[in-house]
Order: structure tokens, then sequence, then C-alpha cells
């Protein structure tokens, strides 16, 4: 969060200013979401009022089962709609600390919106702004929690709802670039590849260059004029590179007819996505009859799995492979690792667990020891599919260890299937999105071995220039557990001035990411560009996406341009003037 010095007066409450008692438990409900779960609530999470020198604190954490979030809210929503919540924060251990909002009208809960806060060791000033309530909001319920799964703990103290909105403020100038400089030269190839010169990571072009990859999504086209406008206006704006959803059938023609022309292509990225493997399996928790979304991981020991993902490739390889400017592929696009664990029975993949079991236990008696369960047999257990409730435990590692084994056949199936496709081709991981990082994290050791890059999607929440500590930390971990580098795959700024977060009833999840104004977006397009470009274990980053979203079904300040194709002027400027500085994009 955008941390500012606040002046606190001790017992004191500034006109407008409604404190928020950390000292009362009964002023709070204690929510933790296990709806489905043989977990008990006070299992969960775990809950605390408790002093800490002269602070009256709120403690949560930690955090083992349930979803959506766990945190302390106001029992009773507060008269005002409008204004900061603000107060101090640290966490222990891995915890992500997050501030909410809750809207209500007419006593009927209208919206929820979240903010994270950075990791902090020490007391932290905080403030969240409430910038946009419902219309027929007549109240809030200010709340403090956590927002993923953790052994750690989130501490809140000093909590108050003021009626000021301080305003986030942006610099014209982005930070001052400190990445060590590309090497003049390096030796030619057939292909892309990945290269370390001294203390950075960078693609290598065939002919030897040097290169960092400033991407977008392209969407195809029907004319070869409206295909050559789109590459200008590409180039217009420093992009060198056609991120994973860009459609390579009609860009392919696009960048072989400039690589006839003698100038540059676009450096070629292509994105598989098992979400509609045909006949394939998906990992279901217990509780589940369907996937809750489409991101559900893929069942690798389903026989449809692998023929089915092969003709994914072979789709792309028909028109892609062996061609010099195709830059990489990734294997998948942010498929779920958070608690595979309880996702082991399904399908093909269960029947291997139960395999599995019977191999390590070989009676159902030593089984029963070992878990402390009391199955007649292993067909009666299977049918039971038991799976652990808290991330510990005997049965929990049984679930893990076979998880690991899952993970490792997915990714090296699909690496092989894209290497025998495309032979020399750069191969990068799925594009990991930054949910459950613990258990995305404790997955990457399956990747490193068969991938030649990391692919991870992030999108900045945008409530201070550039990226958050926090996440430069997190991509950190992920170059430091894999030791690969990591190339961004989607990130973007929005803002609330393109009309597109009128409507109250419908809200997309980017909303609280957005700054205020469309110059604030490119100003801070620009600050991102540059703190990417100085992670020197990051190779890349790819704007998402082309257009903005504006129908029935989605509305998204996403864009390059406007749903109807106008451009978003500051933000073209912007990105054109930040890329047009970084050594490594710019065109010979």
């Amino acid at each position: 969060m955008h941390l500012v010095a606040l002046v606190v007066l001790a017992g004191l409450a500034r006109a407008g200013e409604i404190p928020l008692p950390a000292s009362d438990p009964a002023y709070w409900s204690r929510l933790v979401f296990v709806e489905g779960s043989e977990v008990a609530e006070a299992d969960a999470c775990v809950f605390t009022t408790t002093r800490d020198g002269e602070r009256d604190c709120l403690v949560v954490g930690p955090w083992r089962a349930g979803a959506w979030s766990a945190r302390w809210q106001a029992a009773k929503p507060v008269a005002r709609t409008r204004g900061s919540i603000r107060g101090f924060y640290r966490t222990e251990g891995s915890a992500v600390a997050e501030v909410s909002c809750v809207f209500f009208g007419a006593g009927k809960k209208m919206r929820r919106d979240d903010f994270g806060l950075a990791p902090a060791a020490a007391w932290t000033p905080f403030e969240v702004a409430l910038r946009r309530a419902p219309r027929a909001a007549d109240g809030a319920a200010p709340a403090f929690g956590l927002s993923a799964h953790t052994e750690g703990r989130a501490w809140f103290a000093g909590l108050s709802l003021i009626d000021d909105i301080r305003r986030r403020v942006f610099p014209a100038t982005p930070a001052a670039l400190n990445r060590p400089a590309p090497p003049a030269a390096l030796s030619p190839g057939k292909r892309f590849r990945l290269e370390r010169s001294g203390d950075a990571w960078w693609l290598v072009t065939p002919a030897g260059r040097p290169f960092y990859s400033a991407g977008t999504d392209a969407p195809g086209f029907k004319e070869a004029a409206e295909g050559a406008a789109m590459a200008a206006a590409m180039r217009s704006m420093g992009f060198n590179s056609l991120g994973g959803w860009s459609n390579v059938w009609r860009w392919g023609p696009v960048n072989d007819s400039l690589v006839a022309k003698g100038e540059p292509p676009f450096a070629t990225f292509v994105a598989i996505e098992t979400s509609d493997l045909p006949g394939c399996g998906r990992l279901l928790d217990p509780a589940e009859e369907d996937p809750r979304s489409d991101h559900a991981f893929p069942d690798p020991f389903d026989p449809a799995f692998e023929p089915g993902y092969r003709k994914l490739v072979a789709d792309v390889a028909g028109v892609a492979a062996g061609k010099p400017w195709l830059a990489g592929w990734f294997i998948d696009n942010e498929r779920d690792h958070g608690r595979l664990d309880r996702r082991v029975w399904s399908g093909h993949a269960g029947r291997t667990f139960l395999a599995r079991l019977k191999e390590r236990y070989r009676s159902v008696e030593r089984l029963n020891a070992a878990w402390g369960t009391s199955f007649a047999s292993f067909a009666g257990m299977a049918e039971k599919r038991p799976v652990a409730g808290l991330a510990q435990g005997p049965l929990f590692e049984d679930c893990r260890e076979f998880t690991r084994e899952l993970v490792k056949r997915y990714a090296a199936t699909a690496a092989r299937t894209v290497r025998e496709a495309d032979p020399g081709a750069l191969v990068f991981s799925n594009r990991f999105m930054l949910s459950s990082v613990d258990d995305t994290l404790s997955y990457l050791g399956a990747y490193a071995p068969v991938c030649d890059g990391i692919a991870v999607n992030i999108y900045p929440r945008n409530q201070s220039p550039g990226l958050a500590e926090d996440e430069r930390t997190i991509l950190a971990r992920f170059h430091e557990i894999s030791g690969k580098p990591v190339l961004i795959t989607e990130w973007s700024v929005p803002a609330l001035d393109s009309g597109l977060y009128d409507d109250d009833a419908n809200l997309d999840w980017s909303f609280p990411e957005a700054v205020e104004t469309q110059a604030d977006r490119g100003r801070q397009a620009a600050c991102v560009t540059a703190d990417f470009y100085n992670l020197s274990f990051v190779v890349g980053a790819h704007w998402f996406t082309w257009r903005d979203f504006d129908s029935g079904k989605r509305k998204a300040n996403r864009g390059l341009f406007r749903s109807n194709g106008e451009p978003w002027r500051e933000l073209r400027a912007a990105l054109a003037g930040v890329h047009g500085r970084l050594p490594g994009v710019r065109f010979p």
C-alpha cells in the first residue's frame, strides 16, 4: 500500500474520524468461510484480541482452511460510505495482510472491496481510500484480515475511518534504470535463447542481440492493411513482441513479410491452455461437483491428456514451429495449484493414487495405523475419498507427496510435447497467477527441470508508484526457487475515468486496482514498466490487453485502446516514452 506519514493524537479522534476499537471484541465479527468443509471455524483460523505495548490489537492467523478470506469485520455497518480506513499493521511469517470494506444498503450486503498490504515486520501505517461506493449504499463495515492461508499472523491497531481521501500521486518520470547494461553482442544461433550475462538475464535473438521483451496481446484481423496498421501502432508504443494470446495464424504472415523486407519481426510467444482439453478430466475437491473455474488442473493420468494436449500444440506448430521469430511457448495458463492435495481422488489420478497407497502400505491396517483411521478395505477408503481439512498430518503428507508426482508428470508431458513439435524452441512454464502463492511456489520444483523460464501473470495494486515491495519480493521468490529467469506474461493498469467502473452492481475485479485518471494510468504504467526492467532476472513484460472489455459480461479498463478502437493517448505516449529508454527493447 501507499504508506503516508500519519499524525496520531493518543486517545483523541479528530473531527470526521470514527474510531474502530480494537479493544472491544464485541464490536467485531470473526469471519472465516468453511462451508462444505469438515473443519470447524475455530480450527480453520485463530482470531485474537491482545495488546502490544501501548497498542490494542486485532490479530488474525494462523489461517489453515476455508475460502475467500479470514477477517475481523465490524459487526454493524458504520454510517459512512466515503473516506479512508487507516491505522497500523504488521505481519509475521508468510502472512499477507488485507484491509476490506463491505458496503451495505438497506441492511443488505452490496459489495466488498479488498486491498492487500505489503509484508511488514515492524508496525507500519496504512491508509486505504473508499473511492466509489455503490450509489444505494448507506453504510460500510471495515474489515481486517488475511488474503491467503498462512501459518503467520497479521496484526492491526490504531484503526479508524476518516472522511478524507488522500490522492495518490504518480510521478511524471519513472524510477532511474539500474539494471546492468546488456552486452554489446552475443553469439548468434538459430532460435531465441535465454542467457545470463553478468548479473542480468536476457533473451537473445537468433542474430545474437540481447533482447528484453516488451509485448502485448494483439488480436487477429481480416485484412492485411488492418494488420499493418496494428503493427505500426505497436511499433509506435515501443512494443517489440507479441504476447501469448496473439493470433499467430494472422501474425505469422506479418512476421514473414517483415523478414522478407529486411525489417525486424515481432518476437512471438504462444500460449497453450488446457481449460477445454477435449475428453480430459480435471481435478476436483470432494466437496465440488464441477470445477469452480476454468483454471482447474487437468488430470495428467487421464489417457486423454497427452493426445489432447498434443493436438493443441500441433495446431500452433503447424504455422509457427521452426520460425526464427517464434520466441517461446507457454505450456499452460493459470492452472490453479491451491490445495491440490484435496483433489487427488479425481478420475484416473485417483486410481493411480490408490495404487500408490497400496504399494506403500501393503495393507489397509498399516494405512489406518499411519492415518489414525478405521477403513475396512482400500476400496472402502477410496469410496470415501478422504482428504485433509488442514494442511498437516500423515493424510495430508501422503496426498501432497502424490500431487508432486502429479504436477511433475503434467509439466514433463507438456514440455516434452512442445519440444517434440518445435525442437530448439524456448519452453516456459504455466503462466502462474499470484494466488495460493505458498502452494504455487512449492510446486516450482516440478517445472524447473523441464522449462527454460518461468511465466507469471501479475496485476499490480497501484496504490503507490510502480511495484509494491511485496510484489517485487514474490517475483524474486519465483526466480530464487526455480533458478530460472522470469517473464511477466500479463499485467496492466486500469483507471476509473474510463467509465467502465460506473456500474455499481457489476464491478470488475480490477476495480480496487484502478487509479483515478488516464494521466495517472500512463504515469503508473511507465513506473511499473521501469520496475519490471530493473529486476535483473525478468526478461520481459507483456501488457494485457489490446482493447478494453466492454460488454454485458465484463467491463474493465485493461486495453491500450477502447473497445471501439479509439486509443488511450496518455497511456500510449507513456509506454512509448519508457520503452524508448530501455536498452534491449529498442529496435536497431
